[in-house]
């Protein structure tokens, strides 16, 4: 690093990549950067820590201009203040809220959350958050009452102002992280949430056969596709989630072993063990030509989505009688009819139905594979004797199995 008096010829003679440091006062200086830019700064010392101001550019300053106000900035320093922390905390009272989306979207959504979390903050943010009177507001002046005020104007649905208060207070935890907030001033920390009604609902046998009618007469009236249709079936059968059956390639179907890959599951990776139905129930569905997956949509390069998924849903569940079944309740009852089967545990039951955390899929694949086989038998006859309108015999576990 040379040393010199920063004069205009001085400062035209860097080349990129060097910097000059003043003879006449301390700590200002100018660099080049590598693409040919000039800047001038000071560096000084506060408080132990040594800290750089960026005064301004080559062109739009001088060196007599960038000189003054090196002058001006180590006064301050010297009367105690930090002109650089100023200088922050004046640019944190003009970011919004907005934009710190932005960056939270960009610089830990991307980055740390699966797609399919992803995607819902993405549109809690783009559809509740930013068009709200608090997505206008400086993040450093947001406080309690004003979340609050967001919150309860949230109040229909209630379930929804949760999941966007969740979103919020992580945005504000990293505000604090970015130094666009003081710490421990999360506004969203004491604001009460709503309570959610209990959602889980399992199916009766007799609903099951409901169920089982409805699909055999929709399709049979072609107002459900036969992929529509077996998607539910399977996803009644075997407890795997609306989004791992949709993401489910032929490749990740392993006929002789009974088990499913899920590539994305919420837990991480996993390979999810089903019964003899199940793997019947697959072979059986027709492969469209040119498409992966087994479940395509109309256009045989992608699979079908959520939202058409739930759409054909609302068809079944009016067909069937049973209006207030969701899609993910036919998960909630094969988890209850797993836990109720002779010989079964709750360790059993978590590997089945993929509750365990696992950093890579084949971790657990040899572990109790025979036991989670016979549960997953003694599931599917079960449900789906109730399916069929009949009764079937539940097979017991091994008492070694496990």
């Amino acid at each position: 690093m040379a040393k010199g008096k920063i004069t205009k010829l001085s400062v035209d003679r860097l080349k990129p990549g060097e910097h000059l440091t003043d003879t006449e006062i301390r700590g200002f200086m100018v660099r080049c950067t590598p693409s040919g830019t000039k800047t001038y700064g000071v560096k000084y010392r506060i408080g132990g820590r040594q800290r750089w101001l960026t005064v301004g550019l080559h062109g739009p300053l001088t060196p007599e201009q960038a000189r003054a106000e090196a002058r001006k900035a180590l006064g301050q320093v010297a009367a105690g203040k930090d002109p650089q922390a100023e200088k922050e905390a004046a640019r944190a009272r003009l970011v919004t809220v907005s934009e710190l989306a932005d960056r939270y979207l960009k610089e830990h959504v991307a980055t740390k959350n699966k797609p399919s979390t992803a995607k819902e903050v993405t549109r809690l943010i783009e559809r509740v958050i930013k068009p709200s009177r608090l997505g206008t507001m400086a993040v450093a002046v947001v406080t309690s009452a004003d979340v609050a005020s967001f919150h309860t104007l949230l109040g229909k649905t209630p379930r929804q102002a949760n999941h966007a208060l969740a979103v919020l207070r992580k945005m504000f935890n990293l505000a604090e992280r970015w130094q666009l907030r003081p710490i421990r001033s999360n506004p969203c920390t004491h604001i009460t949430l709503y309570p959610e009604n209990e959602r889980d609902r399992v199916l009766s046998a007799e609903e099951l056969q409901q169920l089982s009618k409805a699909l055999s007469i929709l399709q049979q009236t072609g107002k459900l596709s036969v992929h529509i249709a077996e998607l539910f079936r399977l996803l009644a059968l075997s407890g795997c989630r609306l989004g791992e059956a949709l993401a489910l390639r032929w490749e990740d179907i392993d006929f002789q072993n009974g088990t499913l890959r899920i590539r994305d599951a919420k837990a991480g990776p996993r390979m999810h063990m089903v019964g003899t139905l199940s793997i019947e129930l697959i072979a059986s569905i027709p492969r469209v030509d040119g498409s992966p997956w087994v479940f395509p949509s109309t256009n045989p390069t992608a699979h079908v989505t959520v939202y058409a998924a739930e759409k054909h849903w609302n068809k079944v569940r009016e067909q069937a009688g049973i209006p207030d079944v969701r899609i993910h309740d036919l998960r909630h009852t094969v988890a209850t009819f797993a836990a109720q089967s002779p010989g079964a545990n709750a360790f059993a039951v978590r590997d089945l139905l993929g509750h365990k955390t696992l950093a890579m899929a084949n971790r657990y694949v040899a572990r109790a594979n025979e036991k989670q086989r016979t549960l997953s038998e003694a599931v599917e006859s079960t449900i789906g004797a109730a399916m069929k309108g009949s009764t079937a015999q539940v097979v017991e576990l091994a008492k070694n199995a496990g």
